[in-house]
């Protein structure tokens, strides 16, 4: 499975996402990854438990606003078909950002939706990390939060914050790496340096 997208020339609609069955002689275009503004930026992550289980990160094309996050996606079929996880109509369990810093946060980053996890900023921070022992629990990381969902992509919650709001832990802006270590802790890597889950 790979994304590909046009990093250096329009900037429009050219997020894709192609899969092969035969180490790479020939690629066929997934379907049901789509949406109405197009796609840019894709991250992709796979389940280590379960090959079969895909999810997808994607922004839209930079001319299309101020939240860049187009949607997260799932695959159940080693990425031949996506179905959209509607990130924008959903909210964290935690709620909304709050707090005296909430003050120096831009508007979309006080909503509770996970639907702003990318923020003005699709073309530079994406990072995904799924269980490595639980296809169901993956976490979407981008400018300035992190969010998880322990149900595949039906609820989520926020689980790091740049500004420590919403009773969530500091973790830097920017995020842009994950991995799992040997002792089971996610590893998130961002513009301010490398955060370990707990």
């Amino acid at each position: 499975v790979a994304s590909f997208s046009d990093r250096l020339g329009s900037y429009t609609n050219t997020g894709q996402v192609w899969t092969t069955s035969d180490g790479g002689a020939t690629w066929t275009k997934a379907t049901g990854m789509t949406h109405s503004a197009g796609l840019w930026r894709i991250s992709l992550g796979a389940a280590a438990s379960n090959l079969q289980t895909l999810y997808a990160l994607a922004s839209k094309p930079l001319a299309s606003g101020a939240i860049e996050t187009a949607d997260g996606y799932k695959s159940l079929d080693g990425g031949r078909t996506w179905t959209a996880l509607n990130l924008a109509g959903k909210n964290h369990t935690n709620g909304a950002a709050g707090g005296f810093a909430e003050l120096f946060a831009p508007a979309w980053a006080k909503t509770g939706s996970p639907g702003t996890v990318l923020g003005g900023q699709g073309f530079y921070n994406h990072a995904i990390a799924i269980d490595p022992t639980d296809p169901n629990r993956v976490y979407f990381s981008g400018q300035l939060y992190t969010t998880m969902s322990t149900d595949g992509g039906n609820s989520w919650k926020r689980v790091t914050d740049w500004m420590a709001q919403a009773s969530t832990p500091y973790a830097h802006a920017d995020a842009h790496c994950t991995t799992w270590g040997p002792d089971g802790a996610l590893y998130l890597g961002s513009d301010g340096g490398i955060f370990k889950s707990t």
